[in-house]
């Protein structure tokens, strides 16, 4: 039997005491720090700079890695990157340019994919990843609306942020921990959590530190945001405060076979796999099981991202400390660390 006890982190509310854990400055001539996007995979940060349409990754602690011209793109005569973000599976970037065409690009700068945004956005101004539901999300500043696309560019919805009291969201990162968007509003030195139907959630101050949120990106297991400071500050920040980190910090990536309780697992893995550190992976089953349903996995420690999880092949096993040792359930989740 499976107790109650909690094992996965959630989202704090209520959070106050915002603090800069850390900043860097672009070292080149009037940066424009307007995308900003966390690489889970290789823990570190890229920025897109359309002052000096350049495309760079940093370390965590601000040195330089890589650097890259936009690729050349249809319907893109005059790059100027304005948001990014690393997709946790695959790390390739996805960039939405000023022209309002998001491209896909490998972390080498060579171009995949690319679509227009156009109708849906006409004043594109940052660029977020749901890899749970395999959606992305563009935000259009002047209008004070998100955009849902696939990955092929279809609109699939559109959602208005006026009643979040949304005014000039530059910056978004999508947290797949809670499903919420943050919203980096530069006008108002402030980052607004908002819901999937743009309900406002909360509204977190950032004036104080100072910061003039342009671009920002969420680590869901430090638990801190990495900042832009656009044209006025042309720095990088990494901020506490906003949400709590704690274990569970999960991304779901997919389904496995059938347990014996009826129902499919829902299987997790970290938001971060970091190469040589440990990975929780969790099953989230029925709340009483006699047989796990599982999965196979193929990992390796060199060749991170982690997917394929969950669907075929999976298999079945009587023995929980087989399949999870050590053994840590509760509710219906299982959970072990791949170190």
């Amino acid at each position: 039997m499976l107790t109650r006890a909690s094992l996965f982190g959630i989202l704090a509310t209520g959070l106050t005491g915002q603090t800069i854990v850390q900043s860097w400055a672009l070292p080149y001539a009037n940066a424009f720090v307007g995308g900003v996007a966390l690489d889970h995979i290789h823990d570190s940060v890229w920025v897109v700079d359309e002052t000096n349409d350049l495309i760079t990754q940093f370390s965590r602690t601000g040195s330089q890695i890589a650097q890259f011209a936009p690729p050349v793109v249809p319907g893109i005569a005059s790059p100027q990157p304005i948001g990014v973000k690393v997709h946790p599976l695959t790390g390739n970037l996805w960039i939405i340019d000023e022209a309002e065409v998001v491209y896909e690009m490998t972390r080498t700068g060579a171009l995949v994919t690319s679509f227009s945004a156009r109708p849906a956005i006409i004043d594109a101004s940052a660029i977020a990843i749901d890899v749970v539901n395999a959606r992305l999300w563009v935000s259009n500043d002047s209008a004070r609306i998100l955009a849902e696309f696939d990955f092929a560019g279809t609109n699939l919805s559109t959602v208005a942020l006026t009643g979040a009291g949304s005014v000039d969201p530059d910056g978004l990162t999508y947290n797949p921990v809670n499903d919420h968007f943050y919203l980096g509003e530069d006008t108002g030195d402030q980052i607004l959590e908002v819901d999937r139907t743009g309900a406002l959630v909360q509204a977190f101050a950032l004036g104080s530190l100072p910061i003039s949120p342009e671009g920002i990106d969420i680590d869901t297991r430090s638990g801190t945001f990495f900042i832009g400071g656009g044209l006025a500050q042309r720095s990088v920040f990494e901020v506490a405060g906003i949400i709590t980190p704690g274990p569970g910090m999960t991304t779901v990536y997919g389904t496995g076979c059938t347990d014996s309780g009826g129902s499919v697992p829902v299987t997790q893995v970290s938001v971060t796999p970091r190469v040589g550190s440990t990975v929780i992976v969790g099953m989230q089953g029925s709340t009483s099981v006699a047989t796990f349903g599982w999965f196979v996995i193929g990992l390796t420690r060199t060749t991170v991202p982690l997917a394929p999880f969950g669907g075929a092949p999976c298999v079945l096993n009587n023995d929980p400390f087989a399949v999870t040792p050590p053994f840590l359930a509760t509710n219906g989740r299982a959970a072990f660390a791949l170190n």
